[in-house]
């Protein structure tokens, strides 16, 4: 941000040729849409990841899930067996 607000000072008179300040332009295109990919690929890379997370949170839960049936249903079977015998 800092060098892009060093720039409009260049597009003034203090650089008298208009052929510079056509080729400062494009340098100063080339800085913005670098600062811009940046941020972009930071907020894509950021949504992938806290999806990928909730994605490992949903199979950590439905695991949790299966396995506290599974304990119960054991349980309900020891139950059985005690009353019978």
């Amino acid at each position: 941000m800092l060098t892009c607000a060093y720039y409009p000072y260049l597009f003034t008179d203090l650089i008298p040729s208009p052929e510079d300040k056509y080729f400062i332009g494009w340098f100063y295109d080339g800085t913005v849409g670098t600062m811009i990919s940046v941020n972009l690929f930071v907020i894509v890379r950021s949504a992938f990841h806290d999806i990928i997370n909730k994605i490992r949170e949903m199979k950590f839960k439905n695991k949790i899930k299966k396995a506290t049936k599974a304990q119960n249903a054991n349980r309900k079977k020891q139950e059985k067996m005690l009353k019978l015998l």
